[in-house]
């Protein structure tokens, strides 16, 4: 468990905890590690932070259906991509359905949401958190965070993504080059994005 995010287990429910990004616990480079092991699932995390920016690399696993409480302490871009297991979210009031093999970009406000998360034994996800000063700050030629750029749609991970979260997760990087080669290929993720979801639209 780490001071920035937390997860923990009540009345059989689990619930993760994302906390401000714009606060001063996010400036500073900082790696971490954390697990939950319950009767029903398991959750491991690497966490890589700083500048506003949060990489996060999940191995998970349920053995049935559980829906689980994400906490969101202030605004942020999610940039979701799941490589193993499926689960299911309300977004803009309908459900979406991300698969193994999808990726999904959301603005995600302050409060709860609740996800729907489908028995895998060896699921994974790589999410990058953006705190959206920084965000706006990297990308405000073109980008507007509440509209047209946060349909919330599940997309298709193309082998371009594959290979750049291949090289996020498998870097030997470390410190200040590690987060300038992060913060790179993020920006080499979201192009990725916003090409794709112009070609389908």
């Amino acid at each position: 468990m780490t001071k920035n995010d937390a997860i923990m287990q009540n009345h059989k429910n689990v619930c993760i905890e994302r906390k401000n990004m714009q606060g001063s616990s996010f400036n500073p480079y900082t790696e971490k590690q954390h697990s939950l092991i319950t009767d029903s699932s398991s959750f491991s995390f690497r966490e890589t932070s700083f500048h506003h920016l949060q990489f996060v690399e999940c191995c998970y696993r349920f053995d049935g259906d559980e829906s689980i409480c994400i906490d969101i302490e202030d605004e942020v871009l999610e940039m979701h991509f799941r490589l193993q297991g499926a689960s299911s979210i309300m977004r803009n009031a309908r459900p979406a359905e991300l698969q193994p093999a999808n990726h999904m970009l959301t603005f995600q406000q302050d409060g709860p949401q609740q996800v729907q998360m489908h028995p895998v034994q060896n699921g994974y996800f790589y999410e990058i958190r953006v705190g959206v000063s920084h965000f706006e700050k990297l990308l405000s030629d073109f980008y507007r965070p509440s509209t047209e750029y946060d349909s919330g749609n599940p997309l298709p991970l193309t082998p371009e993504m594959h290979l750049l979260i291949s090289q996020m997760t498998g870097t030997a990087y470390t410190g200040n080059m590690k987060s300038l080669f992060l913060e790179a290929k993020m920006t080499e993720l979201f192009l990725l994005h916003l090409q794709q979801s112009r070609t389908l639209t």
